[in-house]
């Protein structure tokens, strides 16, 4: 799993919870031992769904909620095909766990954290080669220290449910905020969404996406953002040493295995706030992957529109639950300071994985600019000539993406300005812009041609944020008549 961390801006972020719909008064449905497999208490990791309905009553506040009928429907079926079968009715489960949480339908996260455990046990992983499936498990992170990090991901964190090859909103994270906690978006808004808004999300089979908040000392970084600055539990994360305040969060799925590496391509990862709030001051805001890729910016389209409603599926399988389910009203619009590129747009981007993800401040004097592939002897009127602009953060090989190349020189061997034509397939060109920037890898190419027989250099200018770097001058190349 990967943190984020992000410089942010404050934001006000006004939710509101619809009423819940009545609901009857009838005790839920208990299960009787031949309808299910009843093997073992709740230590135990055998599917048993007396000890599903047990932790249900501790975490629901209500013995009519939709979820016990999904539960007893689902206990019938398991007796008859089996968990593989059957894991759909596991997912309607949890959909319920993301739709009630941190609402008056439920009580804390740690009996709800035992509520997802037990439930778990009775589901399949469909993302497993096996034709055997086997039982759908949890990451070690989220279950370790007596599922500290489960825990905190339904207290103040994503929990919802996607499914591969099908559309579905931002997923965000939210806690309890206000001196009267309500459920709330984070403030500001972090979480992932689909590349675009016809993008379906990836993968092939339903599965659960979580994000949980983290404390990250990111050496990469100056001014680090902050997360869930709303969060009204934030004096008992406190308590702990080195954990408050949240700067990044951790990503992952359930099963682990539901997306491949290169599905990731079609998420883009981000925190609502300006990547660029100084404007021209020679720094950026990037999100940070892994603590080691800076990830160029990017404007999402729909996680910090203010657009995010509850968290349910259009699928037939919640139309019934969202009769009875408390959701979010449209937020207001957040504001981030826009520009004329992405560059100046929302923290966010397309890293290479789910893992720690971050964000904070890169100054020109973290970075060095160099000429990393330099022009060879050439032809007159060849375009087979290019030179590679590569930035690092200095004294590493971890790249800056995001670094403009403003202008090219070709001098002479008298060091007099010379023609030479800049050739169209140079890499990383923003539309509309003559200017090319680093991409996520730290280099961007400039192939040229020279029409003139002689002796040559390229001069190149650089900068970022508005501050230029020392000008960059290639080793001398010859051109020769065709």
């Amino acid at each position: 799993m990967r943190r984020i961390t992000v410089a942010t801006f404050s934001v006000a972020v006004s939710l509101a919870l619809a009423a819940c719909a009545e609901r009857d008064t009838t005790s839920p449905r208990s299960i009787n031992p031949g309808e299910a497999s009843l093997a073992g208490g709740p230590n135990s990791t055998a599917c048993d769904f007396n000890n599903i309905i047990k932790a249900g009553k501790d975490y629901y506040t209500s013995t009519a909620d939709s979820v016990y009928d999904i539960i007893s429907a689902w206990s019938t079926a398991y007796k008859q095909t089996g968990a593989a079968d059957n894991t759909s009715f596991g997912w309607r489960v949890l959909n319920v766990v993301a739709v009630e949480r941190l609402t008056s339908n439920t009580t804390t996260s740690a009996f709800g954290a035992t509520f997802v455990e037990m439930t778990r046990r009775c589901m399949a992983d469909l993302s497993s080669a096996l034709t055997n499936k086997p039982q759908l498990t949890l990451p070690t992170a989220l279950t370790d220290n007596n599922n500290q990090m489960l825990i905190r991901t339904l207290n103040s964190g994503i929990w919802e449910i996607r499914t591969g090859g099908a559309l579905g909103g931002p997923v965000a994270g939210k806690n309890k905020a206000g001196a009267t906690p309500i459920r709330s978006l984070g403030a500001p808004v972090w979480g992932v969404e689909t590349k675009t808004t016809t993008t379906n999300w990836p993968g092939s089979i339903t599965y659960l996406v979580v994000g949980y908040p983290v404390h990250d000392n990111n050496p990469l970084l100056t001014d680090r953002v902050l997360i869930d600055t709303n969060d009204a539990d934030s004096v008992t994360y406190k308590l702990t040493t080195g954990l408050w305040p949240f700067n990044g969060f951790e990503l992952t799925t359930v099963p682990t295995g539901a997306i491949s590496t290169n599905g990731h391509s079609d998420l883009r990862v981000a925190i609502c706030t300006s990547g660029n709030p100084g404007g021209t001051d020679g720094s950026y805001y990037y999100l940070v992957h892994n603590d080691a890729e800076l990830v160029p910016n990017s404007t999402p389209t729909k996680l910090c529109d203010g657009t995010i409603q509850a968290s349910m599926s259009r699928s037939s399988w919640y139309t019934r639950l969202a009769q009875g389910a408390g959701r979010f009203f449209k937020p207001g619009m957040l504001y981030a300071q826009g520009g004329d590129d992405d560059s100046r747009g929302f923290i966010g981007g397309l890293p290479s994985g789910w893992s720690p993800q971050g964000a904070g401040a890169v100054d020109i004097s973290q970075v060095s600019v160099t000429i990393s592939t330099q022009p060879k002897n050439n032809l007159a009127d060849s375009t087979d000539n290019s030179l590679v602009i590569t930035a690092t953060l200095t004294g590493t090989t971890t790249p800056v993406p995001q670094v403009r190349i403003n202008s090219v020189s070709v001098l002479n061997n008298k060091g007099e300005p010379a023609g030479a034509v800049i050739v169209e397939h140079s890499t990383n060109l923003p539309p509309d812009s003559p200017t090319l920037v680093t991409g996520a890898d730290g280099k961007a190419t400039l192939h040229f041609a020279i029409g003139k027989p002689g002796a040559y250099y390229i001069v190149v200018s650089t900068s970022l944020d508005g501050t230029a770097f020392a000008p960059l001058q290639s080793i001398k190349f010859n051109v020769k008549n065709q």
